[in-house]
């Protein structure tokens, strides 16, 4: 119980508490996330008959960027191209929710979700005064 008390006092270090006007914008990211992932496709190479694994859908560049921040440092036998990460899609997406629908969260990924949010929010408001500005006119 004491620990919970902590955790709203602030002690707790991942404790978030969500600005509202934060919130369209996580949900924007919630949506970005849901609906794009990393897809691969066949396809035969004009130099040989081998097939070549080509991308035809990306993560969100905010999503491979935050993947590229909590690099897996467990060993495996043979190395891999491709970088690990320690980060799962369902965690973003529960804490992305928690953030939305509670308004708080306690993870660590917190302080960087909200920041993309937030540059989100100062590049949508920059373009709006622009905007407005030019049909002053």
């Amino acid at each position: 119980m004491q620990e919970k008390n902590l955790k709203k006092q602030g002690s707790y270090p991942y404790f978030q508490i969500v600005n509202g006007e934060l919130i369209p914008f996580l949900d924007e990211m919630l949506l970005e996330l849901s609906e794009n992932k990393l897809r691969v496709e066949k396809v035969k190479s004009i130099l040989s008959d081998a097939l070549l694994r080509v991308p035809y859908e990306h993560n969100p560049e905010w999503y491979s960027k935050l993947c590229k921040l909590y690099p897996d440092t467990r060993r495996r036998g043979r190395i891999k191209k491709k970088p690990r990460t320690v980060i799962k899609r369902a965690n973003i997406i529960s804490v992305l929710k928690s953030m939305i629908y509670k308004g708080e969260t306690w993870s660590k990924y917190a302080d960087y979700l909200l920041g993309i949010a937030k540059n989100k929010k100062d590049m949508t408001d920059k373009y709006n005064k622009i905007i407005k500005f030019n049909n002053q006119f």
